[in-house]
Order: C-alpha cells, then structure tokens, then sequence
C-alpha cells in the first residue's frame, strides 16, 4: 500500500521544530530521505485557514488534505 502525503504543516507551537527538522534534512547526507518523504512545508493559509482555527479545524483540513500535522 502508498500513501500519498501532500506536505507537513506545524502548528503554531512547533514552528520552530518545523524549521530544525526542515534544515536538518536538507543537510546533504539527508536530502535524499527527504525527497523521498515528500514533504512540503505548507502554512495554514496555504490549506485555507486563520492562524487562530480550532484545533479540529486544522486536524480535519489536514486529513482531508493529506498533510501530516507536527503537533506538540
């Protein structure tokens, strides 16, 4: 089975964890793990959201979207 993910988004309290991991795997020993995740960071703008939408508004715009949600 594949599964098809479409991007990573951090909410607002793992920012900071997104940019780290982000740059960790651009590193060039990591960058071919990262191609393969295919994880693209998107913003809460880019899945049609308000910085300040619920909890499970941005949980079911996620699933919907096929984006993994970096939560703390």
């Amino acid at each position: 089975m594949h599964l098809h993910v479409n991007g990573i988004l951090a909410d607002a309290n793992c920012a900071g964890h997104l940019a780290l991991l982000v740059r960790l795997f651009h590193e060039s020993w990591r960058r071919d793990v990262w191609k393969v995740l295919h994880l693209t960071p998107v913003s809460f703008a880019d899945l049609g959201l308000q910085a300040d939408a619920s909890d499970r508004e941005v949980w079911e715009a996620c699933q919907r979207t096929h984006v993994v949600l970096l939560s703390a």
